[in-house]
């Protein structure tokens, strides 16, 4: 974790866990894309990471770390761990764990836990950190053995070295994405899904981690290209979705849309995109949550909701929805360019 204060969240919580408890057994749960430091492993006697991405295995990670950690404290092992950090930044999208070197790295770890390793986690980075390292590593927890928890880390770093140009990620330019799609759609009986990936999958142009969930580039695209029946978002649009609440029912507006978050301080100027509509709907919005990584599905309370239909000019038939973010789920319906 990266703070304005902090550029090792975890590490620096380690330090202070360790310096108040200094007899006392510390474990720790990571996410597969954890930037691993010297901190964090100095001050731990457990480390264990997600084994998935897209993460679905964040309970039994929880129930691994909870495991070892009842061991050590019940005297039943003494656990040694070791670390291997890597110079190599990987792509997020090269981190996926069914697919290519990441999955052929965590099938080895999986492997040694089978046999003398109690633990062995592999570790993507994250590689858009602001920090010295958002390297890739291994960690090992052994049963008892320094030297063989070592030997395990360097084995399975090697292997990821040698596969190293596995983690780099390619990206074709937007346009030839869109285009791609477009291609794709032709005759299609189901969806062709675009992913507008920024720090994190679905962090541009949705309301996911890490991005300023606003950024209309994919939009503005696939209507410059003439895209049609197409749905975009969620978008986090406050002022969008007070507008449309305001408006009510029935009313034609036409509100500004997106890229209002200040991309300054990356050098970049957007302009929200002008889109005319016809509000037709409204209702608070629960959403239950089956995803499998979860015990229990969970419910979920979103904010205000609006949702805009949009029809490109003289393209009377050309249909596009984009939702917004706010305490209504809202539709505009018969929405059009404003331009």
């Amino acid at each position: 974790m990266v703070a304005q204060n902090s550029v090792d969240g975890e590490g620096d919580l380690l330090v202070r866990l360790r310096a108040a408890a200094p007899g006392v057994p510390i474990g720790v749960a990571l996410d597969l894309h954890a930037n691993v430091t010297p901190a964090m492993v100095g001050n731990a006697d457990v480390i264990v990471g997600f084994k998935t991405y897209p993460h679905i295995d964040m309970y039994e990670t929880g129930e691994h770390a909870g495991r070892l950690l009842f061991d050590l404290l019940a005297g039943r092992s003494k656990p040694a761990m070791r670390w291997h950090p890597l110079p190599l930044m990987a792509h997020t999208l090269r981190s996926a764990s069914f697919t290519g070197a990441m999955q052929r790295a965590v099938e080895v770890a999986r492997e040694a836990e089978k046999s003398e390793s109690l633990a062995v986690s592999i570790f993507a980075g994250f590689s858009l950190s602001d920090i010295e390292a958002p390297c890739m590593s291994v960690v090992v927890v052994d049963a008892q053995s320094p030297e063989r928890a070592q030997a395990t880390a360097d084995r399975i770093a090697t292997q990821m070295w040698n596969e190293r140009e596995a983690f780099i990620y390619r990206s074709e330019p937007l346009a030839q994405s869109v285009a791609r799609a477009k291609l794709i759609a032709n005759g299609a009986t189901r969806p062709v899904l675009l992913l507008d990936h920024g720090d994190n999958c679905m962090s541009g142009g949705s309301c996911m981690s890490g991005g300023s969930c606003d950024t209309m580039d994919v939009l503005q695209e696939a209507l410059a290209q003439g895209l049609h029946g197409i749905g975009v978002g969620p978008l986090c649009d406050p002022e969008a979705v007070a507008e449309l609440i305001a408006a009510g029912e029935g009313t034609e507006v036409t509100i500004a849309l997106g890229n209002k978050v200040s991309l300054e301080g990356i050098g970049l100027t957007k302009t929200p995109v002008q889109l005319t509509g016809t509000v037709t709907h409204r209702q608070r919005r629960r959403i239950r949550d089956h995803r499998p990584h979860l015990h229990r599905p969970a419910q979920q309370q979103h904010g205000p909701h609006g949702a805009v239909r949009h029809r490109r000019g003289a393209h009377r038939g050309d249909r596009t929805h984009a939702g917004a973010v706010g305490h209504r789920r809202l539709r505009m319906r018969g929405a059009r360019s404003a331009q």
